[in-house]
């Protein structure tokens, strides 16, 4: 299973550093409180998940700070639709030259 911060947006990161770092958004980290910024579906996993890297002694600001390197690495990769480029190619109108 992999960490629900990794699917979201980095924009959604972006947001809960930002979030987190102003003071806007602390402990204890309630999906109630996160859905006003990363919306309803995932905002109970990512509760858990970010209230489990507080339980475990990280500060806001720690917590802040490796939200935004995700979101960066997140951003920084490039998208399929960028790194693949399909070609067809064939012998042209090959119907018009059988004998």
């Amino acid at each position: 299973m992999s960490d629900p911060l990794l699917s979201l947006a980095p924009f959604e990161l972006r947001a809960l550093a930002t979030s987190i770092r102003a003071g806007r958004l602390a402990a204890p980290y309630s999906a109630l409180n996160l859905q006003r910024i990363i919306g309803e579906a995932c905002a109970e996993d990512v509760a858990k998940r970010v209230g489990l890297l507080a339980a475990s002694g990280m500060s806001a600001k720690a917590l802040a700070s490796c939200m935004g390197i995700a979101a960066d690495a997140l951003a920084s990769r490039l998208q399929l639709e960028n790194m693949v480029d399909l070609v067809t190619t064939g012998p042209r109108g090959w119907w018009r030259c059988q004998p």
